[in-house]
């Protein structure tokens, strides 16, 4: 008689428990794809992360209106690298370990990208980041980038130096970014049998430019290439305003494409600034039109640097999930080496073999109106 008590008892129990588990709410993680970010959102380059944080979020909060990828809205988690190397180390590791994403977009600084493309490498989780450093190329298989790399960017902009100048003072960041720029901006001049007269490098964060300026004022040059971020840049043409330097002209990188940098660059140096920059669909392209009125009605302000990017960026993840049928970042990453041609806010866009986008580009110059394109 006990032992049927018991197992009465034990019944009972049971039921109770599955009764109250059918009237849980369900799992929402259930209903919900997460992917990670690791962007720069604070610090020096701080802008950049903020800019592709808010065109991400507006194509997330576009497919979500619409049902989401595979019936399942994105939630991303975003993790702020602050610029710092260990920083994204921490942060990728932590969506990695804790949040279980299969997909990550971000960083948008070379060293930060090259210190957990590693990490995303061995754990096979898609890195989609907004690098520039030629070493990003050789990366791995779930490494994609949505942004040129500086050896295309450098080649670019050394064919519009070869035309129109002979000799050259090259200054260049001394980290991964500045040093692939630098390498392949000269290989190209040399090639085409320039002359080099000075290289000089600096510190990515340094502000003090005299030194350096000081050494090459005295010599004979037309062209100035500098490779480096907005941020040094800046500095170093306020110090050569400061010093008197003018040369024919200063040549830069697609990293220069700031406001500050503009404003400055249009009331001290107008007509003088060229860089390449990927070129943009025409402004009636339907999907760049949509993204302008779009953003500008989430955020009452035109779109910046990588804001389209970070837009494209969604969408091009979901091409390579629907492409796939699965959010498997083996699949995702197999489909995303298919992508060709794929008309996005930011241009026309192909994957190629390493997973390095090819964008088509144009010469940028700052006028004193601002920020223009060089029709050669």
């Amino acid at each position: 008689m006990k032992q049927v008590k018991i197992l009465l008892a034990v019944f009972c129990l049971v039921i109770v428990s599955l009764g109250s588990q059918c009237n849980q709410p369900q799992n929402p993680g259930e209903q919900e794809i997460k992917f990670g970010a690791i962007l720069t959102m604070s610090g020096e380059s701080g802008i950049w992360g903020k800019n592709t944080q808010m065109g991400a979020d507006l194509a997330v909060e576009e497919i979500n209106a619409k049902g989401g990828i595979l019936g399942k809205k994105i939630r991303i988690i975003y993790e702020d690298s602050k610029g710092i190397p260990n920083e994204a180390v921490n942060g990728v590791n932590k969506l990695i370990n804790v949040d279980k994403v299969p997909i990550i977009i971000g960083d948008v600084t070379s060293s930060n990208i090259l210190a957990v493309a590693p990490i995303c490498e061995k754990n096979k989780v898609i890195l989609l980041n907004f690098g520039v450093s030629a070493d990003i190329t050789n990366a791995g298989n779930y490494i994609f980038r949505n942004w040129n790399s500086s050896t295309s960017d450098a080649k670019f902009t050394s064919s519009y130096a070869l035309k129109n100048y002979k000799r050259f003072v090259v200054l260049y960041q001394n980290e991964p970014y500045g040093v692939s720029s630098k390498d392949a901006f000269v290989s190209e001049l040399q090639k085409g049998n320039a002359n080099v007269v000075y290289t000089g490098t600096f510190d990515k964060g340094q502000t003090d430019f005299k030194t350096l300026l000081n050494s090459f004022k005295s010599l004979e040059y037309d062209a100035v290439y500098i490779a480096s971020y907005y941020q040094e840049a800046l500095n170093i043409l306020k110090q050569m305003k400061e010093l008197n330097i003018q040369p024919k002209a200063v040549l830069g990188t697609s990293e220069w494409e700031e406001s500050t940098l503009t404003d400055f660059v249009k009331n001290n140096f107008p007509d003088k600034v060229f860089y390449g920059y990927p070129m943009p669909p025409d402004p009636e392209v339907p999907i760049r039109k949509h993204f302008v009125e779009a953003y500008m009605k989430k955020y009452n302000k035109q779109p910046e640097i990588l804001s389209d990017n970070g837009y494209d960026a969604i969408l091009m993840l979901q091409y390579g999930i629907e492409k796939a049928g699965s959010f498997d970042p083996t699949k995702v990453a197999e489909a995303l080496y298919t992508l060709k041609n794929f008309q996005g806010a930011s241009g026309l866009m192909s994957f190629d073999l390493n997973g390095d986008v090819d964008k088509p580009f144009g010469l940028r110059t700052i006028n004193a109106n601002g920020l223009a394109w060089v029709k050669e």
